[in-house]
């Protein structure tokens, strides 16, 4: 939702930290929330997706918003080729539930 955010507002870069997310567009804007047309992004929640994406720990993360679509890009990639979500899949398939 992060980078729904920053595509629509046309932000060029975030600082995230677990208690802020700075957007840096036109204007620079520091809030615990931030909300999109997909829904709503606290900044914990940021915090802790960054951390998972990135790898490594960090007091704040800075992210462009093409390093933020690439990480997603990744993490998407890395579920649909994971045994869990080929298991949630055959699952599906075994229940006849339609995909």
């Amino acid at each position: 939702m992060l980078a729904s955010h920053m595509e629509e507002c046309h932000d060029r870069g975030t600082l995230v930290s677990a208690t802020g997310i700075t957007l840096v567009g036109q204007a620079m804007q520091t809030t615990d929330t931030v909300a999109t047309s997909k829904g709503v992004v606290t900044a914990p929640v940021a915090y802790q997706v960054l951390h998972r994406l990135k790898g490594h720990e960090a007091p704040e993360y800075a992210v462009t918003r093409d390093e933020l679509k690439a990480l997603n890009a990744t993490a998407i990639d890395t579920s649909a080729a994971s045994d869990d979500l080929r298991a949630f899949w055959e699952t599906l398939t075994r229940l006849n539930v339609p995909q």
